[in-house]
Formats: structure tokens, sequence, C-alpha cells
């Protein structure tokens, strides 16, 4: 079928209308379930989002034609990578953020897209507050994300640049709405603040600047230098406040490692999910512990050096590409004041990424997804799409989390049995991830309890975790 176009206005038909509210539901509930942090609720919860929008009347869709060469670049990056089931994962979640992105924009109408804005409302209060009461022994402002204080920011990020837009709006919500709104800004950017998160902050005065540029336009150039120079404050007290924080384990220092990687697979990267094992090749000194070079960083805490070192340059070109293609619409004109809340919130998350990896929780990557969606605003065409992708998503998501399911409990096992048992288990892991240096030694170990002992064996493995990690020595003090 050639593309047909769609007008979707404020409504939609019924079908329509109870996929797109699921959608919601799929989003929100994620924030309530740590993230998604846990890779069996993970794989539950895109397998429901698949669902809704296999079953969804019309399955229209905006934007997905944007998403092809990416999604398929990461396709080829994984069947090139050393491991390429465990990169399923990375897979299913790319692929879920786009197709979220584009079913929501298709289904959503202006009714749903409110929601989106009283939800996202909802949540940010929730998690504001949890991140104050709930205590975590050893993680402080963490609430119900974590590890880290991070996740929570994130949201909030979101939240107080879409409250501040729709506050700012000419066509917002009016009276004790209106004044809601402003309460969201405030007590987003209160928890920013007291979570001391530079990023957010970053995101906040970026987003802050943005929603006074596209009201005020060159007027509000007194704001937007007062804000900078706010920027520069909050940093700096951030950054004074994290004094405590050691010297051996900088960003900077993991940011370098990343480009590192890119470099060494410029085209097709290391391979969806393969950063914490690229990682290894181009540690630093960690300066802590019995070895100069323990540091172990599973992320590149920038999505796109992240982008880069797992997916190649063509990779992060694609990815940038689809996100431009997307925002197109949003500049054109028209819409109402979610538009500007979408567009607001999407400017203060995709700061943040800058400087953190965030969309590695599913719950996160889908809520930056909605933004994207909510920002493309009504009015766009849309192109009804066959069944079959969805099934495929499906099916993806439903295997992709066994791999790893399979590697840990291998693991685990191994630890608690006889050696030969012991040896067979650290094969099996060694094959499913060879790429893995920790595999590779645990697998030298079995060979050196075997009797009699395979010295010959253990020394190969051991070899070749050293190629896999160079750095993992003692310190020769």
């Amino acid at each position: 079928m050639s593309e047909a176009q769609v007008q979707i206005s404020g409504s939609v038909p019924l079908g329509q209308r109870a996929a797109g509210l699921l959608l919601l539901a799929c989003l929100f509930s994620g924030f309530l379930a740590g993230g998604l942090r846990d890779p069996l609720l993970a794989a539950g919860a895109l397998c429901v989002l698949w669902l809704t929008i296999g079953l969804a009347d019309g399955r229209a869709m905006i934007g997905l034609r944007h998403w092809l060469p990416f999604l398929a670049w990461v396709g080829l990056s994984l069947l090139a990578s050393p491991q390429p089931l465990t990169g399923l994962p990375a897979l299913s979640r790319w692929a879920a953020l786009a197709v979220f992105f584009s079913a929501a924009a298709g289904l959503w109408g202006g009714r749903e897209r409110r929601a989106w804005f009283w939800g996202l409302g909802a949540c940010g209060v929730t998690l504001a507050a949890c991140a104050v009461f709930v205590d975590v022994p050893g993680y402080p402002r963490v609430g119900i994300m974590p590890p880290y204080y991070n996740y929570t920011v994130f949201v909030e990020a979101a939240l107080a640049a879409a409250a501040l837009a729709a506050w700012l709006g000419p066509d917002g919500p009016k009276g004790a709405w209106r004044w809601l709104c402003a309460a969201f800004a405030v007590v987003a950017a209160a928890e920013i603040v007291w979570a001391r998160s530079r990023g957010g902050l970053a995101a906040l005065a970026v987003a802050g600047g943005f929603c006074l540029w596209r009201r005020y336009g060159r007027g509000s150039w007194p704001l937007l230098l007062a804000g900078a120079l706010a920027l520069g404050g909050g940093a700096f007290w951030a950054t004074r406040a994290k004094a405590s924080v050691g010297n051996s384990f900088k960003r900077p220092q993991i940011w370098a490692a990343a480009a590192l990687c890119a470099l060494e697979h410029p085209v097709l990267g290391a391979g969806p999910g393969e950063f914490p094992n690229a990682f290894l090749r181009h540690n630093f000194r960690a300066g802590y512990g019995f070895s100069n070079y323990r540091a172990r960083a599973d992320h590149a805490h920038s999505e796109p050096l992240e982008a880069a070192a797992e997916l190649g340059l063509p990779g992060l070109v694609l990815l940038l590409a689809a996100l431009v293609a997307c925002l197109r619409p949003a500049f054109a004109g028209g819409g109402d004041w979610t538009r500007e809340a979408g567009l607001a919130a999407f400017c203060a998350m995709a700061t943040h990424i800058l400087g953190d990896n965030m969309l590695h929780l599913p719950a996160l990557a889908l809520l930056f997804a909605s933004a994207l969606a909510v920002a493309a605003g009504p009015g766009t065409a849309a192109s009804p799409v066959r069944n079959w992708p969805a099934w495929a998503g499906l099916t993806l998501a439903a295997c992709a989390w066994i791999p790893g399911a399979l590697s840990g409990r291998w693991e685990k096992a191994a630890r608690t049995s006889e050696p030969p048992r012991r040896l067979e288990l650290a094969m099996k892991r060694a094959r499913l991830a060879p790429a893995d240096p920790y595999a590779r030694e645990n697998l030298a170990w079995a060979w050196l309890e075997q009797r009699p002992p395979r010295r010959d064996e253990a020394l190969r493995q051991l070899e070749l975790a050293q190629g896999l990690s160079p750095f993992n020595a003692p310190d020769p003090a």
C-alpha cells in the first residue's frame, strides 16, 4: 500500500484511543517498577507494548520510516558483533523506542497528549516524594528508581521543562490548572537542586532558556543571560558539593575511553550492548584496590558517545538523523500547548543524555520517545502499517532477556558445583559470551580445578582474557 495520508485530529476512533491509553499505561507504570531495570519486568512491559501496537485498530504510525535505516544499522552491527545473543536486549530497546514514538504520534489525539502531561506531573511528584522519604542505604536521594538519583532527576527535568512551557503558553491550562503547572515546575526543580545533579541543572537551564525563547523570542535575552549565570553558579555549587567523590573515576576519563572505543571500530562499532567489554580495552588508572585498572563502566555516561562506541559513527549519524526528522513537524507551527510541553521536555532530556546514560532503562527510553511524539503534534501525516513488524518485535522482546538470564544462572550455579560440572557451565557461558574476559577467567579457573589440572587450557583462556582486558593486572608496586 502506498503511504496513505491520515489526518490525526483532537479525537481518534475508539479502538485507537484504547491503544493510545494502553501506551500511556505502559509508560507510567514503568516508573513505579524501578524504571524496569529488572530484565524480566522489562521484557514483560515491552511485550505489552508490542501487543498493544499489533492489535491497535488502524495501526496508524508517524515517522517510522525515519527510524528504519537506524534500526537496520543496529541489526547489522549486532550480526557483526562477537556475541550477537547478548546484544538482543539493546536491539529490543531501540526498536521499542522507535515504534513507541511512531505509534504514540499516530494514536494520541489531543486528549491523550493532555493525559501524558498530567500523568507525567503525577509521576514526577511521586518520584520526588519517594526520593525524599524512601531510604536506600548507601544510595542517597534515589527513591524507587535505584541505584542512582540521576534516573529520578531525568524525569524531573522533563517535568519541569514541560510544566514551564505549559505555564508560559498563552493557550495553556487556565485558572487553578495553570497554577498546578507552576507547582509541578517548582517541585521538579527543587528535586533537581536537592539532588545536586549537574546534568539535571544543565537540562533545566537549557530547557528553561528554550521555553523563554519560544515564548518571547529576542526579547528574552536578559532572562537567558540570568539563566546562564545561574547555571554556572549551580554547576559550580554542585561540583563543590560532590568534592568527596574520589578522583580515580571521572566522567571525562570514561568519555575518553568511549571515544577510543568508537575509533577502534568506527564503522559497525563494538556491537549493541557491548560497551562494558569494549571499555576494558581502553581502561584508565583507577588508583584504588589491589589493581591499577579495576575501574569498570557499564555505560559511557553519554548517549551519543555510547551510540558511537557500540554502533559506529554511521550508527550515531543515523540516530541523530532520525531524531531531527521526527522533530521537524514540531517547528512547523500548529498544535496546542501540549506540543510546546513535549518539545520542552524533549529538549531537557536531550541535554541530560549528552552527559549521562538514561535510555538503557526502558521506562526512561519510552519517556524520551513519548516527549518526541507529543512534540510531533496533531495534524501530521500517518501511514497504516502491517501487523508482522509488531509480532516480530513481540518475539524479540519475549526472547531478548533469555541469554543474559542463562549466563547469570550458569555463573551462579558454577559457584556451588563440583569441578566437572563447573567446567561444563563455564564452557557454556564462554560460548555464549566469548568477548567477556571474566567468562574466560572463570573458564581458566575451571580448567585448573580439574583432576588432573589442564594448565595448557587454562593458560590459553587467560591469554584470551588478557587480550580482551589488557589492563586487568596487579599493581607492580
